[in-house]
């Protein structure tokens, strides 16, 4: 697996706050259900896809938009330990997984993770993927 380093470390740090580098081109095809995502490529088991972009957002501000479908609802911890829905609404997202479509036998699947004390969610490839498949996760 493939990190990109952070190389603006803070004064007297040494450290190197990684994130993963996307190596597969994908494309927009057209489906039933609108657009959805595929490679031309075979992704392997285990690769990182591509890290699923979007607005951060309270449950109630989520709930109450017209347009919910790029939607993704995140179970967190506060920083006084309450349990607290999120959303991350990829609606105006800047990157192509907000068309990655939902199957009840997925070939993708989120993963949390920090970068630089952020919280982060990337899709990986849950079984090699043949080129031309269409990339789906379970929502």
């Amino acid at each position: 697996m493939d990190l990109i380093c952070d190389v603006t470390p803070g004064p007297g740090d040494q450290t190197c706050g990684n994130r993963f580098q996307q190596h597969f081109v994908l494309d927009l095809i057209a489906t039933k259900v609108g657009f959805g995502v595929v490679c031309n490529t075979t992704i392997p088991n285990g690769s990182f896809v591509i890290e699923y972009v979007g607005e951060v957002l309270l449950r109630d501000a989520a709930l109450n938009l017209y347009d919910r479908r790029y939607q993704v609802e995140l179970k967190a911890k506060s920083t006084w330990g309450k349990r607290v829905a999120l959303f991350i609404d990829a609606r105006n997202g800047e990157n192509d997984s907000k068309f990655l479509n939902h199957c009840c036998e997925p070939n993708c699947a989120f993963y949390k993770y920090q970068w630089t004390n952020t919280d982060r969610l990337d899709i990986f490839a849950t079984s090699d993927i043949p080129p031309l498949q269409e990339l789906t996760f379970c929502y």
